[in-house]
């Protein structure tokens, strides 16, 4: 007790259990702010039932569990080597066939060794703007289009 008549108990919610454990009983719960002095302000929150020492389960909570059998996934099947290199070379083709249609066209590429890194930004933009462009229909429905 204070010397102006209050009372204070601060508890901590880890030792809640400790200040209480000796004292069951029914506590009235309340909200007070401001200080005695300008009077404050006083909620009453409702009241709570304390009761005195419980039994502990004694059950056994670390004890052997039941063995887990996992089951994993089956491999996917992969296709035939032969059709997977069939794929390969017909994905390649339309590289092929382009140097060979510039190679026939004579398509001087004599100035690309001037500004190499000019040239392959430059071919890279193109690549980066028509192959998300062409890639998800294919390059033959595009040109169906028209």
């Amino acid at each position: 007790m204070s010397k102006t008549g209050s009372y204070k108990m601060d508890i901590s919610r880890k030792l809640f259990r400790t200040h209480l454990d000796g004292s069951p009983g029914e506590y009235k719960i309340a909200l007070v702010l401001g200080s005695f002095e300008h009077g404050g302000l006083f909620y009453p929150l409702g009241n709570v039932k304390v009761g005195g020492k419980r039994t502990a389960d004694h059950r056994v909570v670390y004890g052997a569990q039941p063995e887990i059998h996992h089951q994993f996934a089956q491999p996917q099947k992969m296709p035939n080597t032969v059709v997977s290199l069939a794929f390969a070379g017909l994905t390649g083709a339309p590289l092929l066939l382009l140097l060979g249609v510039w190679a026939r066209l004579g398509v001087n590429a004599n100035n690309l060794s001037k500004e190499p890194v000019g040239s392959a930004v430059f071919l890279g933009l193109v690549a980066a703007y028509m192959g998300p462009r062409q890639w998800p229909t294919g390059w033959a429905s595009s040109y169906s289009r028209r």
